[in-house]
This record gives C-alpha cells, structure tokens and sequence, in this order.
C-alpha cells in the first residue's frame, strides 16, 4: 500500500462518541450511540449474512463488545473499522 492510499482512508472521526473517556458518562452521547459502529463494506456484509441495522459482538479472550454495523463503500472490503471517539 502506498502513502497516497493510506492517506485516504478514513481515520478521524468528529462525531461525539460515548466509548472515550471524556463522553463515557455524558447520557445525551449514550443516548445517540448507545453501541460503538463497525464500519463494514456492503460486500464484505454481504458474504457474512451481515444486514446494516444488525448488531455483532467482537470477541476476544478477555471478552466482548457488541458493535452497530455500518454499511459503507467508503473502506476496502477486507477491512473493518471499529469507530471510536
């Protein structure tokens, strides 16, 4: 991958989000995301059985966390991108 295709990618979100610090206790913030978004391509949802109001857990050994899908062809389809703010 190139500097000029890793510059494009989508990195900066500017929307209040409620998984930070600063807005995890701030209810109005909970009440507009009350799940983080993953951002996924329609196709890589698509292969998965994965609709855009659906919700997905990403599970690790330590645990879980339940994401809202966010369809978008604005990302590679072999990437996700969990936003956070």
């Amino acid at each position: 991958m190139t500097r000029r295709e890793v510059s494009t990618l989508p990195n900066n979100q500017k929307v209040p989000r409620a998984l930070s610090l600063v807005c995890s206790d701030l209810w109005w913030v909970r009440k507009l995301t009350p799940y983080p978004e993953l951002h996924v391509h329609p196709s890589t949802a698509e292969e998965q059985d994965i609709k855009g109001s659906n919700k997905v857990a990403i599970k690790t050994p330590k645990g879980s966390v339940q994401h809202m899908i966010k369809l978008t062809e604005d990302i590679h389809r072999e990437v996700v991108i969990r936003v956070y703010g």
